[in-house]
């Protein structure tokens, strides 16, 4: 496939540098945006391949932004890009959107590839796969089993212990709660966006 043109809409400036860096060196070129009103306005100057939306963004949200892109230009192959904790929360609304996790620049690039040619991209995950790809990666980190443990802890209802001192646990910020039993297994509440 010929290189394409890619229009990216993200909030945070660094995964917005990163991804277009990324999305670049893989031979395409990117006009990289910082929201939704910046999405539209870039669409009526130029012509894209594939627009890129990040869904949570400030102002306009991406789900709003690519409304929008679909009621101006109802031809557009438009993508909501999320992180990973987002996917599991807008899944059911995405509308007519397919949804590219952040993640792997491999599988980005590979669905974006396939939005751009009108492919369907499958469904997000259920629950119980995503936990399942959790643990997969978890278990490539060399405290995986702190991160696991910390990961369902936090997921449990009610949390059997507060939030700061699972986040000490994970990060191994204090030196009381290494000595702790059982603090060896609790952290995060957010993936990476």
């Amino acid at each position: 496939m010929a290189a394409l043109n890619i229009l990216l809409a993200d909030d945070d400036p660094l995964v917005r540098a990163v991804v277009a860096e990324e999305i670049e060196e893989a031979g395409h070129r990117v006009r990289a945006v910082r929201g939704g009103e910046e999405a539209l306005a870039a669409l009526g100057e130029e012509t894209f391949d594939i627009v890129l939306i990040d869904y949570a963004m400030p102002g306009m949200m991406g789900g709003e932004a690519a409304r929008r892109v679909r009621d101006r230009w109802p031809h557009q192959p438009i993508a909501i890009l999320t992180g990973y904790g987002d996917l599991l929360e807008i899944s059911g609304r995405a509308g007519n959107f397919p949804v590219i996790p952040k993640g792997r620049m491999d599988a980005i690039l590979k669905a974006i590839l396939a939005v751009a040619e009108g492919e369907q991209l499958p469904p997000p995950s259920s629950p119980e796969s995503r936990w399942e790809e959790i643990q997969k990666r978890m278990a490539a980190t060399a405290n995986s089993q702190l991160v696991g443990q910390n990961l369902r802890e936090l997921y449990a209802d009610p949390p059997d212990e507060p939030l700061p001192h699972l986040l000490e646990a994970l990060l191994g910020e204090s030196s009381e709660t290494a000595s702790e039993p059982g603090a060896d297994a609790e952290p995060p509440d957010k993936l990476a966006d």
